[in-house]
C-alpha cells in the first residue's frame, strides 16, 4: 500500500483538527491583529461544534438511540439515575 493510499487514523485526523484550529491560532495570537477574546471564542466555537459532530456521529452510530432521560418525556424533572422500586402489596 503506498503512502498516498494509507487509511488516516481518527487520532491522527483528531490531531490534525486540533492543530488548526487550537494550538496554531492560539500560537500565532502575538503575531496576528485579533485580540485575545477573539481568538478564544473562535477556537471555543470549533471545539462545540466538534464535540457536537461526535455526538451525532455516536447517535447515528447507535441507531439513533439517545439518553434514556432523554427519550421519556414523562421523567423530565427527575434526575438520572436508579429506577425507585415501589413494593405492591
Amino acid at each position: 500500500m503506498s503512502e498516498q493510499e494509507k487509511q488516516v487514523s481518527f487520532m491522527e485526523k483528531l490531531n490534525a483538527w486540533s492543530d488548526g484550529n487550537i494550538i496554531f491560532p492560539l500560537l500565532n495570537l502575538e503575531q496576528s491583529e485579533e485580540n485575545w477574546e477573539t481568538v478564544c471564542e473562535r477556537v471555543k466555537k470549533a471545539i462545540r461544534e466538534k464535540v457536537l459532530e461526535s455526538y451525532r456521529n455516536g447517535c447515528r452510530a447507535a441507531g439513533g438511540a439517545v439518553r434514556r432521560e432523554l427519550n421519556q418525556s414523562s421523567d423530565a424533572g427527575r434526575p438520572a439515575g436508579p429506577v425507585p422500586v415501589i413494593a405492591r402489596r
